[in-house]
């Protein structure tokens, strides 16, 4: 009866099966992404999008991979964004990829979708995620991640209530120390969508 082999020339190794993700998703929280590169294809629906492969960039889980994100940028009437200049203002892809391409700080070609995308390889940028449940489709019953903020790296980005869940020596919650500190924290119960940027710190004003 066949059983377990190992290629004597392969030493047994230990594993940390506690550190190693069960599943493609990360928890909803901030992250820094290093962007990797784009590609650009069609969707099931034969629509142009562009899909982001990144890593992040920095914390306990600095290198592993992030969740590809498919931005559609095409429409029902517009499928390949070669007919009508407004499908961009109608595309919700198209203002996602705008929103990211805008706090890359990057220089947009408006005559060239590739040359754009190029530019973005290598760059950091954070981003805050959502992990929710897929209810319908094919998907359904599994978990997935939605980039719902972009924010420059190195500047303040205003997090949901939730994204506080340090506490201190007395059991306070805290804010996390990084590098991407300061933090600014919505409201109770204020959603995030609505909630209003800070006051810019100045310094000398501020003081």
């Amino acid at each position: 009866m066949a059983g377990y082999e190992r290629d004597p020339s392969l030493p047994d190794v230990g594993v940390p099966w506690s550190d190693i993700p069960t599943s493609d998703t990360v928890p909803a929280d901030r992250y820094v992404l290093r962007i990797g590169y784009f590609q650009e294809k069609k969707s099931t629906e034969g629509k142009r999008m562009a899909v982001m492969f990144s890593t992040i960039a920095e914390g306990s889980l600095a290198d592993v991979p992030f969740p590809i994100q498919n931005y559609v940028l095409g429409t029902e009437d517009d499928p390949l964004c070669t007919k009508d200049p407004n499908t961009w203002r109608k595309s919700f892809g198209g203002r996602q990829l705008n929103q990211l391409l805008e706090e890359c700080r990057i220089v947009k070609d408006e005559t060239s979708l590739s040359t754009t995308l190029r530019r973005v390889e290598g760059t950091r940028v954070q981003v805050y995620v959502t992990r929710t449940l897929q209810e319908k489709g094919q998907y359904a019953g599994s978990f997935q991640n939605r980039i719902v903020r972009y924010k420059a790296y190195g500047e303040d980005m205003l997090l949901p209530k939730q994204a506080a869940s340090a506490v201190d020596q007395n059991g306070a919650s805290v804010q996390p120390r990084s590098r991407l500190r300061p933090t600014f924290t919505a409201e109770e119960g204020e959603d995030q969508e609505q909630a209003q940027e800070p006051e810019a710190i100045v310094p000398g004003l501020n003081d």
